[in-house]
């Protein structure tokens, strides 16, 4: 009887004080064979800001290689600094990074499609997924950089190879899911976002799938045997898999749940000049600037009180940190006190700050890392 077991992260976003510090012992306690990452590890911190704008090499690079990852995928926010910017850190990481559906614009993949790792007399395939709906959520600095394809169709065209190459499937899916695992019972609309369901529907030789995006926690075994796991954001959880194998034909799925890691703050290089980092003063006329200048509106609500990056962190906190509105010009005065200033007789677009008009009247909702772009506009 062989037994092997796979230890794995999704969705960090550079948070690396919730539990990551743990993980390194949480692995050395479980005996995993395979410590993976499931994408967005290196974007959506101020960490991660300060690393982009500070330095060429983030400092979750040192910690990632720190940790011991084996295997990592990108997730969609990992190409929001740019491709280039994304080559120069995989370049410095230990582990393997690979992903089957990201392609260039000369249609040539950008990292390998997926990896084998033999452990204990076992062949574990591990292939990478990028969510479809990728275009759809990078930023305007990033989203031509890349061609990202359905997962769903690489996985087809690649899948009975693996299959022959491997005693054991794990596919790495950044995205999530709209179906419970188990039952199949709807949770939400389909998605191109999020097809994780639909990969363990359409793809049986999968013996587990790691999923992530959503930043929720999920478990589960799909009647087709395949072992799902979920594991959260932030490095507040982890997901842990373990199987047996009597034979190169039967697979047993030993255990499948989601393991709690205990905050701790992590030590790093340049840990006292982030810290320094986060207190440089902020001109809020620049941040203003920027918002105007991205997001064309007939006028913009903003309540940023900051005086430094730290307190603009708190400001522009999401997941949406800006909104579209479309208001009547009389529903706009009375809202704003704005009787006499403005038409009272048109309509008006508007962009704000959450809180400051009423919800009933969004008409977009914007899914951005506004401050990292406000720090990429002013250079900080």
């Amino acid at each position: 009887m062989k037994n092997v077991s796979i230890l794995a992260t999704t969705d960090v976003h550079g948070y690396v004080d919730e539990g990551l510090a743990n993980l390194k012992q949480v692995r050395e306690d479980l005996k995993a064979s395979l410590l993976i990452d499931n994408g967005d590890f290196l974007i959506g911190s101020p960490l991660a800001t300060y690393g982009y704008s500070q330095s060429q090499y983030t400092p979750l690079v040192e910690l990632a290689n720190e940790i011991g990852y084996d295997i990592m995928i990108p997730g969609n926010h990992d190409l929001d600094f740019g491709l280039e910017w994304l080559l120069k850190q995989v370049s410095k990481l230990d582990a393997e990074y690979v992903c089957a559906n990201l392609y260039d614009n000369q249609g040539q993949l950008i990292f390998k499609p997926y990896t084998i790792k033999s452990i204990n007399g076992v062949k574990i395939a591990v292939i990478g997924l990028l969510t479809g709906a990728c275009s759809q959520l990078a930023t305007h600095s990033s989203v031509l950089d890349v061609v990202v394809k359905p997962p769903i169709n690489e996985l087809n065209s690649l899948i009975s190879q693996v299959k022959q190459e491997s005693d054991l499937i794990i596919v790495a899916y950044h995205g999530g899911l709209t179906n419970h695992p188990s039952t199949g019972d709807l949770w939400t609309y389909p998605s191109r976002e999020d097809e994780a369901y639909q990969l363990m529907e359409q793809f049986p030789d999968i013996n587990s799938l790691i999923c992530g995006h959503q930043h929720f926690v999920n478990v589960g075994i799909h009647p087709s045997n395949i072992a799902l796991i979920q594991p959260g954001t932030q490095g507040k959880v982890a997901g842990y898999q373990e199987f047996s194998f009597a034979d190169e034909n039967s697979v047993t799925i030993v255990d499948n749940k989601i393991i709690q890691l205990n905050a701790q703050k992590m030590s790093f290089d340049t840990r006292s000049d982030y810290e320094d980092w986060i207190e440089t003063p902020v001109d809020l006329a620049k941040v203003a600037e920027y918002i105007t200048e991205n997001f064309p509106a007939d006028f913009h609500f903003l309540n940023y009180t900051a005086q430094t990056l730290d307190d603009l962190i708190a400001d522009t906190q999401g997941p949406f940190p800006l909104s579209r509105y479309y208001l009547s010009g009389e529903e706009l005065a009375d809202h704003l006190d704005l009787e006499g200033i403005i038409d009272t007789s048109k309509n008006y677009n508007v962009i704000a700050s959450p809180g400051i008009l009423p919800d009933y009247r969004i008409r977009e909702q914007y899914l951005i890392p506004l401050f990292d772009e406000i720090v990429k506009y002013q250079a900080y």
